[in-house]
């Protein structure tokens, strides 16, 4: 499934819109009672439903009614055993989660380059307090996903909104650093031979003597998950072209971003003496 379609269905997924109910003028209180009955988890009524005999008011209008009323307000009416409701427990996100527990709480989900959707496992909107756990799985994404420690989380992040139903998570940079180490992880590179370059060696043998013919000198560069060249992207392979020896002879970067591949036509070879 693509970003946009896992974005719907975090969204759309549990979106249920209230079924308006009409309420019927009422001769009995049994009457009453047969219509509360027959109303579904989620009815909205559209007028204010009394007691016939002392005008106390079972549900005022625009309420939208829940299991419960439709199983209490006939029982009461009927003069019948009624149960106590059962409170609901405290939601475990009110409090702050461990790595292990927000896993279940809450879901999240790679989509490459450092970018994450998060959302309640129980895809209902965000409350105010799961800010509290949504920074704190920020703070510890490199916990719970280990390929998150090659990036830096500062101002890549969505602003909170309470009732939103999912919170996106982007990195502002990567780590130079890391990448500068690790570049063949996420970039592939195609060389040709220094030699390639040596187009009047005839003429100026001992001159090119000074350099090694059988170093590679790029050609080509893409990004290992296919994705365009960002400006950081550019900065990184412009500092990755000066640890690297080329035989002696130096290897330039002209390219802007946005570009799919860095080709032959962006590299500039010269031979210094």
């Amino acid at each position: 499934m693509n970003k946009s379609g896992i974005i719907d269905l975090v969204i759309d997924s549990d979106i249920k819109f209230a079924k308006i109910v009409n309420v019927p003028v009422f001769k009995t209180n049994e009457e009453v009672a047969a219509f509360v009955e027959s109303l579904k988890d989620g009815d909205k009524i559209n007028n204010t439903i009394l007691d016939i005999n002392t005008g106390e008011i079972f549900l005022t209008k625009n309420q939208k009614v829940n299991n419960y009323d439709i199983y209490s307000i006939p029982k009461l009416i009927r003069g019948e055993q009624l149960n106590p409701k059962k409170i609901e427990p405290k939601d475990p996100r009110e409090v702050f989660l461990s790595i292990d527990n927000m896993k279940k709480y809450y879901n999240f989900q790679s989509k490459g380059s450092g970018t994450y959707i998060i959302f309640r496992s129980d895809k209902k909107p965000f409350k105010e307090y799961d800010e509290m756990n949504i920074s704190g799985f920020i703070d510890d994404i490199d916990d719970i996903d280990p390929n998150a420690k090659l990036y830096v989380y500062d101002s890549g992040v969505e602003d909170f909104e309470e009732g939103k139903r999912y919170y996106k998570l982007v990195p502002k940079s990567k780590n130079k650093q890391h990448l500068l180490e690790n570049f063949n992880d996420y970039f592939n590179i195609k060389n040709i031979k220094l030699r390639e370059f040596f187009e009047d060696y005839a003429e100026h043998q001992e001159a090119y003597d000074m350099y090694d013919p059988d170093a590679d000198i790029p050609q080509e560069i893409i990004k290992k998950d296919k994705s365009k060249m960002t400006d950081n992207d550019i900065e990184t392979i412009q500092k990755w072209l000066e640890t690297q020896d080329f035989g002696k002879a130096e290897v330039d970067l002209t390219v802007d971003k946005g570009v799919s591949k860095i080709d032959k036509n962006n590299f500039m070879i010269s031979f210094p003496l």
